[in-house]
């Protein structure tokens, strides 16, 4: 069978601080893998990211809409009881006052 030629290893040169390859050891040895399987995993998480960033900002946007929907209605219904609650008040505290008028002769300002 032939092989892609995209899909085709390449060498590749790149420096780095000595303490990341002793990371990059370190991370290998732990996990019974190549030093290179490491690196290249690290590219790819890497590509993948910029690959989906786009993506990603539509995703989030979709994710949000019915939320956004939900909290909306919610709010409404928060804002209708509010708005019941307050009416009952001021019914409340004019009734209070007529009592007071009319058993006691006082009158709230």
């Amino acid at each position: 069978m032939k092989e892609n030629k995209d899909e085709e290893l390449v060498t590749m040169v790149i420096r780095i601080p000595r303490y990341k390859k002793k990371m990059i050891k370190n991370i290998a040895k732990s996990q019974g893998r190549y030093e290179a399987d490491i690196i290249r995993s690290g590219i790819d998480k890497e590509l993948n990211l910029d690959l989906y960033q786009d993506k990603m900002e539509e995703l989030i946007k979709e994710i949000l809409k019915p939320i956004e929907e939900k909290l909306n209605k919610f709010l409404s219904s928060q804002r209708k009881i509010n708005a019941k609650f307050l009416r009952t008040a001021v019914i409340s505290t004019y009734l209070n006052s007529e009592v007071m008028k009319n058993l006691l002769g006082d009158e709230i300002l």
